[in-house]
């Protein structure tokens, strides 16, 4: 029995040596894969932009989206303008100034206040430009036509040499002879939509003529004046939606027939025509 129990003892003492061994030489060796691969599960790192790089990326995208916007707004805008002259001739009230020129030859007798009396008609023909200015609205309008009315103050005026020549023959070369037209012209203008750049007017014309002579020598200075009236028939052709070229004749005539002052019957006038 002795026996036995020592050879337990002498087994274990050999025993806990070699276990110690064995763990240490366990620790020591590599660790063999394994058929199954672990997944690396550590989260990396990411390079993220910094506050200030991104405020300056917002605010180049948001310069950018502005400029734009402002751009497809101006192209807009100009894509939509409209002339502001497109349909003046289609407006209710509208304004017009015409410039004018005719071939005005000076008619009848006049009398100074020494009784020395001067044929005017034996002045030469000269050219009297003239101002007609004024409104036109719509009297009515139709699918076939339009018809407009208008109403304007007309201004002529022209300064000649004039020939002066007294009874015993003496001739005053420095006179001269100054014509003044003033009227008001009420009118009616007709157009038609086969017709667009045309229109047909007819009106009148109440007015006052004028003639003054100065001279160095005051026996041939004289201003005499009278009124008129008259008849007008006139084309206006438009070149462009807010100007045109005129023509009118009209025939004027002396309201006071005891005038011995007279004013050019037959009258030709070439004109331009701003409408607004």
């Amino acid at each position: 029995m002795r026996m036995h129990h020592f050879i337990s003892v002498l087994v274990l003492a050999l025993a806990l040596p070699l276990s110690a061994s064995a763990a240490k030489t366990a620790r020591k060796a590599p660790i063999k894969n394994t058929e199954t691969t672990a997944i690396d599960e550590t989260p990396k790192t990411i390079a993220m932009p910094s506050l200030r790089t991104e405020a300056l990326q917002e605010n180049l995208i948001n310069d950018s989206q502005k400029k734009s916007i402002r751009t497809d707004a101006r192209i807009e805008g100009m894509l939509s303008l409209k002339d502001p002259h497109e349909n003046v001739q289609e407006r209710g009230w509208l304004y017009f100034l015409q410039f004018s020129l005719q071939s005005f030859q000076p008619a009848g007798r006049a009398e100074t206040d020494f009784h020395y009396t001067f044929d005017l008609s034996n002045n030469s023909h000269t050219a009297m430009p003239a101002l007609f200015f004024g409104f036109e609205n719509n009297l009515f309008k139709t699918d076939r036509m339009t018809l407009r009315w208008g109403l304007g103050a007309r201004f002529g005026y022209t300064s000649q040499n004039a020939k002066v020549v007294f009874p015993s023959g003496y001739s005053e070369s420095d006179a001269r002879l100054n014509t003044l037209v003033l009227s008001a012209a009420p009118y009616v203008m007709l157009s038609l939509p086969s017709l667009p750049s045309w229109g047909f007017k007819l009106g009148g014309e109440f007015g006052t003529l004028s003639y003054t002579q100065t001279s160095s020598n005051d026996l041939a200075t004289f201003s005499k004046q009278a009124s008129y009236r008259a008849f007008v028939l006139g084309l206006n052709y438009s070149l462009s939606k807010a100007w045109g070229l005129t023509f009118d004749y009209s025939q004027r005539k002396l309201t006071d027939a005891q005038q011995t002052i007279a004013i050019q019957r037959d009258n030709f006038e070439l004109g331009s025509r701003l409408i607004w």
